[in-house]
């Protein structure tokens, strides 16, 4: 793959020689951190996502390929697990347990995400791995969805560092993506 072409909002203008270079490129990656992905209070930015999605069928229409890095399945999880804890247990029971609720009168009636998680802090480095798998199924069901509005398959390309450790694994990822870019998918 050639070095990629950054883009910064300064470079946005039609005249500037970064953006004639954008025009003349055959593939782009776009990469989209959690705070696009997600508003402040956790949930789905989805007018952005939306936005996003279209922006990208064009440019795949016009002829390019592109490949989405995306973020905030840890975000979007979060937000979910704290609603499933929530249907799974009744906020009496949470508030009355004694794990993370308050007897004193200023604190009446807050819960905390370890209350409603039975005493599993949500924040935790530790519950991490637990947050993203529960917002990556609805992150990509969500792509998948918006992307097909536009005659689009997206598919998802998990790696970790190990994937770029060894020549081989590094061709198994390079080819995965080739085969999808080559077809017209978003990876």
């Amino acid at each position: 793959f050639p070095p990629p072409l950054l883009l910064s909002m300064a470079e946005t203008s039609p005249a500037s020689p970064a953006r004639r270079r954008f025009t003349k490129a055959r593939r782009v990656v776009v990469k989209v951190g959690t705070s696009v992905v997600t508003r402040g209070d956790g949930t789905l930015a989805l007018g952005r996502l939306a936005s996003l999605v279209e922006q990208i069928a064009e440019l795949v229409h016009a002829g390019k390929q592109v490949a989405l890095v995306a973020s905030g399945a840890i975000g979007i999880g979060q937000t979910r697990l704290a609603e499933q804890a929530m249907l799974s247990r009744s906020i009496r029971s949470a508030l009355h347990t004694g794990d993370g609720a308050s007897n004193e009168p200023h604190l009446a009636g807050r819960i905390t995400d370890a209350a409603l998680l039975g005493g599993c802090e949500v924040n935790t480095v530790a519950s991490a791995p637990s947050r993203a798998a529960a917002g990556q199924g609805g992150l990509m069901g969500l792509y998948d969805t918006l992307f097909s509005q536009y005659g689009i398959t997206c598919g998802q390309v998990l790696v970790t560092e190990r994937d770029f450790s060894s020549e081989t694994r590094r061709r198994r990822v390079r080819s995965t993506l080739e085969v999808m870019l080559q077809v017209g998918s978003v990876p």
